[in-house]
């Protein structure tokens, strides 16, 4: 879940705007897809979270 995410990521227990996590994730898809609109590397997971495929 989101909230999980977050917390494990800042290691903290503030969860009022988790759209952060979602800045930071667009952030290392810019840097790291040939294509951040269809990633093949920094994959979301629906229902779970995201996974990094190398």
């Amino acid at each position: 879940e989101r909230e999980s995410l977050f917390k494990k990521a800042w290691e903290t227990n503030y969860t009022g705007d988790t759209r952060t996590l979602d800045v930071h994730i667009s952030w290392l898809r810019r840097a790291i897809e040939l294509d951040p609109d269809n990633p093949k590397f920094l994959k979301t997971i629906r229902g779970v979270g995201y996974r990094l495929d190398i």
